[in-house]
């Protein structure tokens, strides 16, 4: 189980599942370039009711990524042609 308390800061991007794999949570976004690392807090119960909660580092991964292109500005004479480079 992702536990809170000490550690605990990014346990809301991941989730843990019932064989006990720790998995991104849908709809989390891990950003090497925000953050390479991030801490969870995981915790366990065995059968004999004893547990134990852990703070844990994940590390991310650097990728090449696509670029984004988010603003073009429009040639002087307005309009592009296939093939054209913008």
């Amino acid at each position: 189980m992702l536990a809170p308390g000490e550690g605990a800061i990014d346990n809301g991007r991941f989730t843990i599942t019932t064989s006990g794999q720790i998995r991104v949570a849908a709809n989390a976004v891990l950003n090497f370039e925000r953050s390479s690392s991030l801490r969870i807090r995981v915790g366990t119960t065995d059968q004999g009711g004893l547990s134990l909660e852990t703070p844990l580092t994940v590390q991310v991964t650097d990728v090449d990524e696509a670029p984004i292109v988010d603003h073009i500005v429009p040639p002087a004479n307005g309009s592009y042609r296939a093939g054209q480079p913008l």
